[in-house]
């Protein structure tokens, strides 16, 4: 009995932590989560076209679609870069909806990949299920020294998951990259 005291109270620790780490927790389906709380930013424009229904405003498709679709197909990864407000999130969003509807879908707070890392964030999950971790902002969520190595090797371990990254300007990822 005591035994199982500690693995239940061993879990709520480890469950606070990854909560703490992450945005939303537990991690929702991808097509159950809501863009908002992922960061893409409410626009009037927009709304004006969206149906009292929907969550956020139809999806306006970008030239990148395609080859950042594909890029995330073949290598289970993409990193889109952009000037914030120009739609970059929302780019990231859709991308993860096309391609992994079923998915969890796990979103570092600035700072807490690590910390999620470190307290089993993938063991806390379902077996088996498919992951996109979504890295809105990577320069500042992987400000605690996470490389893009390191989301290499977390890919190797990890089959199925995805990793979809954004970067607000081609110097602030320089910088993350360096």
């Amino acid at each position: 009995l005591a035994s199982r005291q500690t693995q239940i109270e061993a879990k709520d620790a480890r469950d606070r932590a990854v909560s703490r780490a992450l945005r939303v927790w537990p991690a929702p389906m991808v097509s159950e989560a809501d863009p908002f709380e992922f960061g893409v930013k409410r626009s009037a424009l927009a709304d004006r076209f969206r149906a009292p229904s929907q969550r956020a405003a139809p999806y306006v498709s970008r030239d990148v679609d395609p080859a950042a679709d594909s890029r995330l197909r073949a290598s289970g990864s993409v990193l889109l870069i952009g000037v914030p407000g120009a739609g970059v999130t929302r780019t990231a969003f859709e991308i993860a909806r096309r391609a992994a509807p079923s998915a969890r879908l796990v979103a570092p707070r600035p700072q807490g990949l690590q910390a999620a890392l470190d307290n089993g964030m993938l063991a806390s999950l379902p077996p088996r299920c498919q992951v996109v971790l979504w890295l809105d902002g990577i320069d500042s969520i992987s400000a605690d020294n996470t490389t893009a190595a390191a989301l290499r090797e977390l890919r190797r371990q990890s089959s199925g998951l995805r990793v979809i990254a954004t970067v607000p300007s081609g110097d602030r990822y320089q910088r993350w990259i360096a």
